[in-house]
């Protein structure tokens, strides 16, 4: 890859950003009860798209479709995976560029991580909740996944 095409998908995965956080601002403006749960179900229907594409199943199709977005500028996600929970610490995250927040603010990207482990995992019922976000000053993100 060379750098325009560098800087072109950087510019793409700023765009998404952009995108994103105007969607939760028209959601907001038009006084949708709440922009989080809106913001997750948009993001849970993306990763069920992704995953309903996927030809393989597993941790390593998981995370390749997230090297994927590392690869298009959207994230980078690190993965820990644990008998009882999955963190997935997200530095770089498009959706808390520039963006300051005194919460969490990802909700788009916890619908992905949800929808894509559950799908990619073949689990029943997946629980994604931010605890550490890049808007109210912490260094990375950070999901922890549940399944019940």
């Amino acid at each position: 890859m060379d750098e325009e095409d560098a800087a072109g998908m950087l510019q793409s995965a700023s765009m998404v950003g952009v995108l994103v956080n105007n969607i939760k601002k028209v959601v907001k403006d038009h006084r949708v009860d709440d922009v989080s749960i809106f913001m997750n179900d948009v993001g849970v229907l993306f990763g069920e798209n992704c995953a309903t594409k996927a030809n393989h199943k597993g941790r390593e199709a998981l995370i390749t479709l997230f090297k994927f977005l590392e690869a298009s500028g959207w994230l980078k996600a690190e993965w820990d995976f644990g008998d009882e929970q999955i963190i997935v610490r997200v530095y770089d995250c498009f959706e808390s560029r520039g963006v300051k927040s005194d919460g969490v603010n990802c909700d788009f990207v916890a619908g992905l991580l949800k929808a894509c482990t559950k799908l990619f995992l073949e689990l029943n019922t997946v629980y994604c909740q931010e605890m550490k976000c890049i808007t109210r000053g912490d260094d990375h993100c950070e999901f922890v996944i549940m399944s019940k």
